[in-house]
């Protein structure tokens, strides 16, 4: 699996299904990795693009020590930036969702 090297650490990620269609980035929660969503995705729909990933110290990612919601939104924008990705909808679980709204107070467009 492939990692993006971001703020001194490595962010191990996923980016699957379509490649041209509608990307959806998931945020899981804490003690789980980016595997948390695998019995989701069989059930979207067709066409989708998925994008899942490891927060700092989670699943295949370093821990890059204690770090505020914002740090983790800004590994988001530059997860999303390192594939070319201007738009997505973000799905966020417990403190994932608490990164996807920190996500969308940051950038809000």
């Amino acid at each position: 699996m492939p990692t993006l090297q971001h703020n001194g650490h490595a962010i191990h990620y996923s980016d699957g299904g379509a490649p041209g269609g509608l990307p959806i980035l998931f945020s899981n929660s804490l003690g789980t990795d980016f595997r948390a969503w695998d019995p989701l995705l069989p059930h979207l729909p067709e066409g989708l693009r998925f994008i899942r990933y490891d927060k700092s110290g989670h699943g295949l990612s370093d821990f890059a020590g204690e770090r505020p919601i914002e740090a983790h939104a800004e590994d988001v924008a530059a997860l999303l930036d390192h594939l070319k990705i201007d738009k997505a909808v973000i799905v966020g679980l417990s403190v994932g969702g608490l990164i996807a709204q920190a996500f969308a107070s940051a950038h809000p467009t």
